[in-house]
């Protein structure tokens, strides 16, 4: 979109499951901030305009400008070459840094891992699993020595 001579992107979003508070005093989202600053990075333009309409209420529908930041612009590029650079092109998956819930939620969701449901692994997770399960005898027998240790 061009306004006054300027080029925008426009993004339109229909929110169910983000929170209105984070909209609230001209606020954008954070994670919409990051999609907003990569687009700008991308395709050069002033900024983005993000038209949502929160609940699929056209009493809440929002409209937020974000200028462009050209120092966290090349922030954001420089993690991006860093990324592909040392984990795509050498083929090593990135450590995860969430909450270990939140890891075993993705995996679930990666692998459609359901309760109760058996599932088949592919045979080279082989060695994974029985390193994993050698590692948490080791824990479990640790924790048993250090609980005999302190009721000395």
């Amino acid at each position: 979109m061009e306004i006054d001579g300027d080029i925008y992107v426009i993004e339109c979003k229909n929110s169910f499951s983000f929170r209105m508070d984070e909209w609230e005093n001209g606020n954008v989202p954070n994670h919409y901030v990051m999609q907003g600053r990569y687009y700008t990075a991308v395709v050069n333009v002033k900024g983005v305009i993000f038209l949502c309409l929160h609940g699929n209420n056209e009493n809440t529908f929002i409209e937020r400008r974000l200028g462009r930041d050209l120092v966290l612009e090349e922030e954001l590029i420089e993690q991006e070459r860093f990324f592909w650079n040392q984990n795509v092109l050498k083929g090593i998956p990135p450590r995860y840094t969430e909450k270990a819930s939140l890891v075993l939620k993705r995996i679930q969701n990666r692998f459609e891992i359901q309760e109760g449901v058996q599932i088949f692994l592919p045979p080279e997770m082989g060695g994974n699993i029985m390193s994993y399960l050698e590692l948490k005898q080791k824990k479990s027998e640790l924790l048993n020595r250090l609980g005999n240790l302190k009721s000395r």
